[in-house]
């Protein structure tokens, strides 16, 4: 999404599928003559696929990389681009505090040190507890996008993690400056409900909770 003010000219759009999936996701992109903007949706876990249990976790580091790739391209083919941005639902976890997450941890997994990662970068200027402890070894997570304790939309349960993801990589010879970022849409729509379905065990139960 865009500010009304500024009305980007689109240079090329299109849908990039990956290499390693078996759930049709890919690399959806918008470039304009000054920045690149790419999201995807990054495998899931699938439970068992052909008898074996299917996390997603090694299809998930090979698309990030894939992702990566496509960016650092993109900003040597077309030098006029500012950045290039990856955001979207990552499902990427690496920040549990008490055992290892299904995935190794983003920003260093990513080849080019210059990434920025949106939330850290923001988090760190505001100066909250934690942030004398460097990004790479930060051990107590915040900032979830997926937390049923907040967004009774999910349920209910305890589940909480930081699964989506903004990260953004600047032209060769410049750097990135955030500002300001924050987490948007957390009230729920007034007057709007769903039905939410689970089944546990062979048990189905059907919730209604706020969209």
């Amino acid at each position: 999404a865009f500010h009304q003010d500024m009305q980007p000219l689109i240079m090329e759009c299109s849908f990039i599928p990956f290499e390693n999936t078996i759930m049709q996701r890919g690399i959806l992109y918008i470039r304009t003559c000054d920045h690149l903007f790419c999201t995807s949706h990054l495998e899931s876990y699938a439970g068992f696929v052909s008898g074996k249990k299917y996390t997603g976790a090694k299809e998930r580091e090979k698309q990030v990389l894939e992702m990566e790739r496509f960016c650092q391209q993109q900003l040597n083919i077309y030098p006029s681009l500012k950045f290039a941005c990856i955001a979207g639902d990552l499902n990427w976890d690496d920040e549990r505090t008490r055992s290892e997450g299904d995935n190794r941890e983003l920003l260093k997994l990513l080849t080019d040190s210059r990434w920025v990662d949106a939330y850290l970068d923001s988090r760190e200027k505001t100066k909250d507890p934690d942030t004398t402890v460097k990004k790479s070894t930060r051990k107590k997570p915040d900032g979830f996008t997926y937390d049923p304790k907040t967004n009774p939309m999910l349920g209910g349960g305890n589940l909480r993690r930081r699964f989506d993801r903004c990260l953004f990589l600047p032209q060769k010879k410049t750097s990135m400056n955030i500002n300001k970022f924050q987490l948007i849409g957390k009230e729920a729509i007034p007057n709007l409900t769903y039905v939410k379905k689970t089944s546990f065990r062979g048990i189905e139960k059907s919730t209604t909770v706020p969209v």
